[in-house]
């Protein structure tokens, strides 16, 4: 196996699905699947043996015996560096919000095109999270209710001007290394920030953080 390459796992009880998306690694050639399953409670046993960590856990949501939302919790209970895809047929607003504020790392459909899931994996991997256009503009029409007034609600939560700026750049999925360059600061810097922020808004991680930018409309990249 490729060192370089991007740890996979993917827990479906859809057969052929699964061997859908393990065909599409094998012809990305930038992934390895370590492990495949239909049953949640076997991917825990797995991982309690496993020598190496896949980096991305695909995860459907409706399975049998424990589904994605049991298996995504005790993940991130006992071993949150495994960044988490969610994969479902159907869009539930309260419920993909429910699993970003849990740790999830990206929502994707099961019809999407294999570019998108290949593009998906990849930018979770690299950049932290992943969201497509039509999901941001659905949440952020759900929440377009919270612009009722044009204060500055970063104020009520202690966000600083500099930090405001990084979380605007994590919004439009720049890495740390990237907003360091671009704000001319020091990696170090702009982590420093990072941790300020998922401090003072109680998200999980980067994902979080875009839904609370998206929540309470501080900033509004997408259009």
């Amino acid at each position: 196996m490729n060192d370089h390459k991007i740890k996979l796992a993917l827990i479906d009880d859809h057969i052929l699905f699964r061997k859908g998306i393990k065909a599409l690694m094998v012809d990305s050639e930038k992934m390895d699947c370590l492990f495949d399953t239909d049953q949640g409670h076997l991917f825990i046993e797995w991982l309690g043996a496993a020598g190496a960590l896949p980096d991305v856990a695909l995860i459907d949501i409706e399975m049998a015996g424990m589904n994605g939302i049991e298996l995504s919790e005790k993940l991130q209970k006992s071993f949150p560096s495994i960044k988490i895809i969610i994969l479902s047929m159907h869009f539930r607003e309260s419920l993909v919000v429910s699993l970003v504020e849990k740790g999830v790392r990206g929502y994707l459909p099961k019809n999407a095109e294999p570019n998108e899931l290949l593009s998906a994996i990849e930018t979770v991997h690299n950049r932290g999270f992943y969201f497509n256009d039509t999901f941001l503009k659905t949440m952020h029409a759900a929440f377009s209710g919270n612009k009722k007034n044009t204060s500055d609600k970063t104020l009520g939560y202690g966000i600083t001007a500099r930090e405001k700026e990084v979380l605007h750049l994590i919004c439009r999925e720049f890495t740390t290394q990237e907003i360091a360059d671009k704000l001319f600061l020091s990696v170090r810097t702009v982590d420093g920030h990072r941790n300020n922020l998922l401090q003072k808004t109680g998200a999980r991680n980067s994902a979080g953080l875009v839904l609370f930018a998206i929540r309470n409309s501080i900033v509004d990249p997408w259009y």
